[in-house]
């Protein structure tokens, strides 16, 4: 895609972008179902924005387009479908930009910017390399536009970049380490992975990483005691938070607490197997009938 005749310029405001897992393998997907006519997909992007201008990515979905003229048309009427049935089910979740895949910016991506300015205050135009032309790994950025001036003059539109990183929930971790841990074999084989823990064996997994992680911990502030290590003022605000997270609770009010969690589970698990049960009998008693 040309990038010589855009103009890039650096950002000196405090917009950060975090991009979920999900939201990087949906658009992965959208780029390898495309049609072989299309170079590249584009989509919107939607989420949250903290006040510190952290800009959290936590959905998506597609929108059909094409490309004429070095235009972009767009599919206002599917955008607004969408737009509508994802707010039915999360209305906190806005739009918060937009995606399109290649390696770099394209001249018409300003048309397609503008438009999801009226959408939103500030969108954020994520680039991804699904094609992976520029390494082996996925290239993610994110861009801003921003408005240029010569002499106090506007002079045009230019994009910003801005810092992009993937943020994952511990539950969105625990799926890609089960990704990762497959072996590709040829195009789209896969080779049977181990399988994922059990309950169990997840939980006393959880536990060892966290008594290892407190044991680093204890480990770091020992040492700074001692003078062994220099101080580190955002270390010790993490340690801090992280300790004041945790509730004051007496083993008595612990183990209550445990055990009442246990009972609930347990009911809703013989709950699950009734559920089943009566679906089974009302399937058979349905088959008896039509006989």
């Amino acid at each position: 895609m040309p990038g010589s005749e855009m103009m890039f310029v650096p950002s000196d405001n405090a917009i950060s972008v975090k991009v979920h897992p999900t939201v990087l393998f949906g658009i992965m997907d959208h780029f390898s179902r495309r049609s072989d006519l299309r170079e590249r997909v584009i989509g919107a992007v939607l989420g949250s924005v903290a006040l510190d201008g952290v800009v959290e990515i936590k959905n998506y979905f597609p929108i059909p387009h094409t490309d004429r003229d070095q235009q972009i048309d767009v599919d206002v009427e599917h955008f607004q479908t969408m737009l509508d049935m994802h707010r039915q089910v999360n209305n906190k979740e806005v739009i918060v930009g937009w995606y399109g895949t290649g390696r770099d910016v394209a001249v018409n991506d300003f048309h397609l910017h503008s438009f999801f300015s009226s959408k939103c205050a500030k969108p954020v135009f994520l680039v991804v390399d699904a094609a992976l032309q520029g390494s082996s790994s996925i290239q993610l950025r994110g861009f801003v536009a921003r408005q240029q001036s010569i002499g106090g003059q506007p002079w045009g539109l230019g994009f910003a970049q801005v810092p992009c990183e993937i943020k994952a929930f511990e539950a969105e971790r625990v799926a890609i380490d089960f990704i990762t841990k497959s072996i590709i074999k040829g195009p789209r084989r896969v080779a049977p992975s181990a399988p994922m823990l059990q309950e169990g064996a997840a939980i006393r997994s959880s536990i060892n990483k966290l008594v290892s992680l407190l044991d680093t911990s204890l480990d770091v502030v020992s040492q700074v005691q001692s003078g062994e290590r220099a101080a580190d003022a955002d270390l010790g605000r993490g340690i801090s938070r992280a300790v004041g997270a945790v509730p004051s609770l007496s083993p008595e009010e612990f183990k209550e607490m445990f055990d009442g969690a246990v009972q609930d589970v347990l009911m809703v698990t013989y709950l699950t197997s009734l559920t089943k049960t009566q679906l089974a009998l009302s399937q058979k008693l349905n088959t008896i009938s039509s006989l």
